[in-house]
């Protein structure tokens, strides 16, 4: 199964072929689109002959040598039928510019409308990006920037942004602020700390505790701690508190404070909708009809939301970049519209909760649990994971700390579709080809400076200063390697020439094999394989070559390849056996590009988990002088 990044191709082909036995509704979907965080690590991937980790956007751009540290992940999600399928993913450094997620939410549309599908509406949190983003697509398409939508080829796309991370920021803000005025009345959050108090000592809610109203860290990102202190439970509580003999003096704060949380929730339920059947409540939380309360309830949330804002404590210094305000007021405008729309479709009934990203959301968690740390993957990791989702039909366990609730929604095809499946296009290759002896012959001859074999009368001088370069210490390891490639290549190898050319079978004693001869087991014979000076020269050379042409240039497309390519111009390799040396040059080459390619990697990862964890080398550093001692 090849997976790269861009727009899955393949994917899109089923999509083709799947949308032909759906009917017209089934087809009207939204696009979904949201970042995962990823862990810097270059990992050397043999299928696709690149190092994952670096920045690449698929068709949107070539790779660049910037390390990857978020992977952007679009998903299509069905409105009448619950369907969803992730159709591409980019890696990027930071986060994305807004040019070019602008191109790719166009270039998906377009592929999508292609394939047979109806995308109405985007669906996204409020990063500035993402916001950045829908600005300048209703900018391009000439809309007001007050509009709830822009225009693609002469069709609206709403946008619509996720309830859950909305009503997320509402509560940030509030808890920042300390003060929330909506409607001619002012809530504190100081009440709902004062509650959980109570309720710690008296009432015992499990759904009023200290990481409510008092969240930190990861809890502040939690969805579900939100949706629980601004609850009905919350309102109905307070409204009990401010009954009580004791809060007689500020019982109308506290019924303030009670009528807000209620007007949240309320506001909460009639834009997110039932998670299942078992959810629906009805005239609380439903799915949209023609009838349902939902349509008068958007009309009066809009009217109060343009009137909410957030202060500081006991004062009136109102919060700056408030966006989520403005945010929830267009996602209902465009619920508005997207409901016209499908009920002029024959739709019956809208589920809200299709015009969220629950199941991106659960999609990431999937991911990370197939992690080896079960955290932020690698982008090695990511595609590996993302692959075995999408063949598992994006079913697993699902964790009891996930931060959004179980989705109902099914993948469109399964593994069968995508691996055994005909090919229905094949690629043209424009990566280097690999080295035959035809082309081998033709390289050796375009290259002028190329080494020939020495003549006789200089060989025992020239044998001589290599013995002498190959004595340092520093070139102990290239002796070493060396041998150990000499072992590799001739393993079940019968020709002399090659033997004899790349191995010494019965080696003098002689300084540069001074490490070889340190590891070996007896002194009375030797049992590791000792390299001749001229492939000691050879991985010399083509190892500096590497360092300077090719460690710098990791992010580029079949990395391999390009290393042999590179690496075979500037070494002298005609000492080998002529009758396999196209073969053997071939074998040697790919074995030491591997090995530089994943030493090179290894040793920008250990820099990595350095710059991560910056104590770990100071701690690491002090055990060793205490074992010194």
């Amino acid at each position: 199964m090849k997976m790269a990044p861009g727009i899955d191709i393949s994917v899109m082909a089923h999509l083709k072929k799947k949308a032909e036995t759906l009917s017209a509704q089934n087809k009207i979907c939204v696009l979904l689109f949201d970042e995962i965080a990823l862990k810097k690590r270059l990992i050397y991937n043999s299928a696709t002959d690149e190092v994952d980790g670096y920045e690449d956007l698929g068709g949107q751009g070539d790779r660049s040598e910037k390390i990857a540290n978020h992977a952007l992940v679009l998903m299509l999600q069905g409105l009448h039928k619950k369907i969803k399928q992730p159709i591409a993913h980019y890696f990027v450094k930071g986060t994305i510019s807004t040019q070019t997620l602008v191109s790719i939410i166009k270039t998906a549309i377009r592929a999508v409308h292609e394939a047979g599908y109806k995308v109405i509406a985007t669906v996204c949190d409020q990063g500035p990006t993402n916001v950045g983003a829908m600005n300048l697509l209703k900018n391009l398409s000439g809309e007001p920037a007050e509009s709830n939508y822009f225009m693609l080829d002469d069709e609206k796309v709403f946008i619509v942004y996720d309830v859950p991370h909305l009503f997320k920021s509402l509560r940030n803000n509030f808890l920042e602020g300390g003060l929330l005025k909506m409607d001619n009345k002012t809530a504190k959050w100081t009440h709902l700390v004062e509650l959980q108090e109570k309720n710690q000592s008296t009432l015992h809610f499990t759904k009023i505790t200290k990481a409510h109203v008092s969240p930190k860290y990861r809890t502040k990102m939690k969805v579900k701690l939100a949706a629980q202190i601004l609850s009905n439970t919350t309102a109905a509580i307070l409204k009990l508190l401010a009954e009580s003999a004791e809060n007689k003096e500020k019982n109308k704060e506290i019924l303030e404070t009670a009528h807000i949380v209620e007007d949240l929730d309320r506001l909460f339920d009639c834009t997110n909708g039932p998670s299942s059947h078992k959810d629906i409540k009805k005239g609380i939380r439903q799915n949209v009809t023609k009838n349902s309360y939902h349509h008068e309830c958007w009309i009066k949330y809009k009217k109060k939301l343009k009137t909410l804002h957030f202060l500081k404590s006991n004062s009136q210094l109102r919060l700056r970049n408030v966006r989520c305000v403005n945010g929830y007021i267009t996602t209902i405008s465009s619920l508005q519209d997207i409901w016209k729309y499908v009920e002029s479709k024959n739709f019956k009934y809208l589920n809200l909760r299709q015009c969220n990203q629950d199941s991106l959301e659960n999609l990431f968690g999937i991911i990370r649990q197939h992690s080896p740390t079960n955290n932020n993957p690698t982008c090695h990791h990511f595609t590996a994971a993302l692959k075995s989702a999408i063949l598992t039909r994006l079913s697993t366990p699902t964790s009891r700390g996930s931060n959004c609730e179980k989705d109902e929604n099914e993948i469109l095809f399964d593994f069968h579709d995508i691996v055994f499946a005909k090919k229905h296009d094949q690629k043209e290759s424009t990566s280097v080809d690999l080295l035959s002896d035809h082309h081998l012959q033709n390289l050796n001859e375009s290259i002028p400076y190329v080494l020939h074999i020495p003549e006789e009368q200089n060989f025992e001088h020239e044998m001589e200063e290599m013995e002498e370069m190959f004595k340092g210490f520093d070139k102990q390891p290239t002796v070493y390697v060396s041998g150990y490639l000499a072992k590799v290549l001739l393993k079940d190898v019968t020709c002399q020439k090659c033997i004899k050319s790349m191995k010494v079978s019965f080696p003098k004693p002689n300084s540069i094999y001074n490490y070889i001869a340190f590891r070996e087991w007896w002194n009375d014979e030797t049992s590791l394989t000792y390299p001749t000076l001229q492939l000691c020269e050879a991985i010399d050379n083509a190892t500096k070559i590497f360092e300077s042409e090719v460690a710098t240039r990791l992010h580029v497309r079949d990395i391999c390849k390009y290393a042999i390519t590179v690496m075979i111009c500037g070494t002298n390799l005609s000492w080998m056996c002529g009758d396999h040396q196209a073969t053997m040059t071939d074998r040697l080459l790919r074995r030491l590009s591997l090995l530089l390619i994943r030493n090179e990697c290894r040793i920008k990862n250990r820099m990595f988990a350095e710059l991560e964890d910056p104590l770990a080398d100071t701690v690491k550093k002090g055990q060793q002088q205490g074992i010194s001692k």
